[in-house]
């Protein structure tokens, strides 16, 4: 079989899939000639937005788990609140867009952190920046109008720019869905994804923009002809881009990994910038945008985390010109970015550094254990169910730890922080449940135990063997890609996974509604593990076929259960 067979030689674009491991990289022609970072001149314009807002399906304001609290999604905020700090003062105009207040934020959940809880952590919101005027001039807009806002906001900014002739940065944290690669600004609701189609429209033409976003799959936007910018992105086209671990004191998460690596790059050159400067370098350092991407790489490598692989990182260059100068140096200092960092109050960590867990580099241990279990899903009510509200919690802790062991993926996925942030919290018995907190926990719960028995189910219908014998709640799909990755990218069991991915996203299992959480990836990849490990699926066609074959036998499931 001819791995080659599975690529489409129309989506491989010149230079915009930049490496996701250290095989690709010795692979790779590409030379990165300078250690630099894009700068942000004195004009350009900043456009920046956070997409969560504190909104949960409840009409219990006393609802401790809402989206914008650091033990849920709130590590996007730490996110958007480190880069206000780190660009304080620079360029030409800064817009933050938010629909939370940094007052109200800091009023309900205190402080928000950024950094591996394992290190230390710089407090990037609290009430002490808050007295001193942190987040004043931040854009607060409607929670039902975060997307069209950001939109208008863009459209103005980069016209302003285009006018102005002056360079573009956007920066957007948020959630991300695979397939589309769009990005959520607001409430789960489709008119809340941004779209690339209407994110080229508002940017318009002749506009140098330059995009940093830290959602799932947002790697996609690196391999769209239609946009041609240059975008530095958190995750793989296929990949989910990851916060750092909770902390060991109250579960919460601290930013994302990929912001980590990336502020750490950026402050590592204004740091060389103005070494150099001191030393009165006559020459001026030549910037290239492509040296920029191979540091942040190699930040990420060597000094943020010792996982660094499973991220997957994606840049890409406006017009593909990797070897552009961003900017001689003139004389004009860097942004002193650790200047910037060191003025935040620094916080201790709170766990052992040795654990397994810790994903700094010097941290060599590694433990993906778990024990499996299996499941059979109700979707009636609990009140109904169990009567009592012990029982139901009882009931509810059961399905949680079955859940946990069957290797769900890491707690700091961006589509299990909320979720795990509260199994957590209702296992270590720390918060107090009543009917409609336990009903949250447990609708994604047994809608994901549902999808997990359902794929193991369809395999077995169209006749392909379990992979490595294991049923959906059994097989960790985390060691499965782990193995993959090691591979050389020409590997036919590559090649058949991620031509599998693609089919299986959108048709083979159904997506959650509001109230069952955000997408959940793992059974569809346990079905493309063996559609990838059943070597009678040796071609494209074949396997187009098969997933046809499991697409009509969700119809049938459904038919049986009286769903059709």
């Amino acid at each position: 079989m001819n791995p080659s067979m599975f690529q489409d030689k129309n989506k491989i674009l010149k230079g915009r899939v930049v490496r996701d491991s250290q095989e690709e990289r010795a692979m790779t022609d590409k030379t990165f000639i300078t250690h630099t970072v894009p700068e942000v001149f004195e004009n350009s314009r900043i456009v920046a937005i956070c997409g969560i807002t504190d909104i949960y399906n409840t009409d219990d304001p006393t609802d401790s788990y809402w989206p914008a609290d650091p033990k849920a999604d709130g590590w996007f905020f730490s996110d958007l609140f480190a880069f206000m700090h780190l660009l304080h003062g620079q360029g030409s105009s800064q817009t933050w867009i938010t629909s939370e207040t940094p007052e109200y934020l800091v009023s309900r959940y205190k402080t928000y952190l950024h950094g591996n809880p394992f290190n230390d952590r710089k407090a990037v919101l609290d009430q002490e920046l808050v007295n001193r005027g942190f987040g004043s001039g931040c854009v607060i807009v409607g929670r039902d109008s975060l997307c069209d806002s950001f939109l208008s906001h863009l459209k103005k900014e980069s016209q302003l720019a285009k006018d102005n002739e002056q360079p573009l940065l956007v920066m957007i944290f948020g959630h991300g869905v695979e397939g589309s690669h769009e990005i959520l600004l607001g409430e789960n609701d489709p008119r809340n994804w941004l779209n690339m189609k209407a994110f080229r429209e508002a940017v318009g033409d002749d506009v140098h923009v330059t995009l940093v976003t830290t959602a799932c799959f947002s790697g996609g936007w690196c391999v769209n002809a239609d946009l041609k910018f240059t975008t530095l992105a958190a995750a793989g086209p296929k990949r989910q881009s990851s916060s750092w671990n909770e902390s060991a004191s109250i579960g919460r998460y601290c930013g994302s990994i990929y912001s980590s690596a990336l502020m750490r790059a950026w402050r590592d050159e204004a740091e060389k910038a103005q070494t150099s400067s001191s030393a009165s370098t006559s020459e001026p350092t030549e910037a290239t945008y492509s040296a920029f991407a191979e540091a942040v790489y190699d930040t990420l490598y060597t000094r943020i985390d010792r996982l660094a692989s499973c991220h997957s990182l994606r840049f890409s260059a406006q017009e593909d010109d990797w070897e552009r100068a961003w900017g001689a140096r003139t004389g004009v200092p860097l942004i002193n970015f650790q200047e910037q960092w060191d003025t935040l109050k620094t916080v201790a960590p709170t766990a052992d550094l040795t654990r397994s867990v810790n994903r700094d580099p010097s941290n060599e241990l590694e433990d993906y254990s778990a024990d499996t279990a299996s499941l059979v899903a109700d979707k009636r009510s609990l009140q109904i169910r169990y009567g009592s509200l012990r029982s139901a919690k009882n009931r509810v802790k059961s399905v949680a730890q079955t859940y946990l062991k069957s290797f769900p993926y890491e707690s700091n996925i961006s589509c299990n922080t909320m979720l795990h942030g509260r199994l957590r919290r209702l296992l270590n018995g720390t918060t107090t449940p009543d009917w409609d907190s336990l009903q949250a926990i447990m609708v994604p719960l047994e809608f994901r135990i549902s999808l997990s028995l359902m794929s193991t189910i369809l395999l077995k219908r169209v006749g392909i063997s379990l992979p490595l014998g294991s049923e959906c709640m059994e097989f960790d799909v985390d060691a499965w890609e782990r193995h993959l990755r090691k591979q050389m990218k020409t590997d036919s069991l590559n090649q058949k996974y991620s031509f599998a991915i693609d089919l299986v996203r959108d048709n083979v299992l159904p997506d959650p509604d509001k109230r069952q959480g955000y997408r959940w990836n793992k059974p569809h990849r346990y079905i493309c593990a063996g559609i990838a490990l059943a070597k009678e699926l040796d071609s494209p066609e074949k396997i187009s076929a098969k997933i046809v074959e499991l697409e009509q036998g969700l119809l049938h499931i459904y038919c049986e259960k009286g769903l059709c």
